[in-house]
């Protein structure tokens, strides 16, 4: 009988040292909706850090046209006069979705040009979604 109690013992002792599956699942949930969710914030932090990169990169070139302008006496006809009239080095700087910003001469409208990026959306996003220096 001595040996009996002992192996009841062993038995109800082995149950208790793992996890069950249940367990095991909800814990990967847990960590599957917490990564989730991380991934998800951080996204968005990333299209922040798009816009305000294709901004600060407008209000440079913005910078350089000036430039470009008191030294020449006008405004460059294409940005890659500025290149050529060593203002800025090649390659040209890129919008924070790796599209090449948008330059044009207006010269009827009431601004002497027109700077901008067609935004994460791309040309097909129309003028709403295009970002301008501010």
């Amino acid at each position: 009988m001595a040996q009996e109690q002992v192996m009841e013992h062993r038995t109800v002792s082995s149950f208790k040292k793992g996890f069950t599956l249940i367990e095991l699942m909800i814990a990967l949930v847990i960590i599957g909706l917490i990564a989730g969710g991380s991934i998800y914030f951080a996204m968005g932090f990333l299209e922040s850090a798009k816009r305000t990169s294709t901004k600060t990169k407008l209000q440079n070139f913005q910078v350089v046209l000036m430039n470009y302008k008191t030294e020449k006496g006008e405004y460059p006809q294409k940005l890659d006069d500025l290149v050529k009239a060593g203002f800025l080095k090649k390659p040209l700087p890129i919008d924070g979705w790796d599209k090449p910003f948008v330059y044009r001469r207006t010269p009827d409208g009431e601004k002497p040009y027109e700077l901008y990026s067609y935004g994460p959306k791309g040309k097909g996003g129309g003028k709403a979604s295009r970002i301008y220096p501010s």
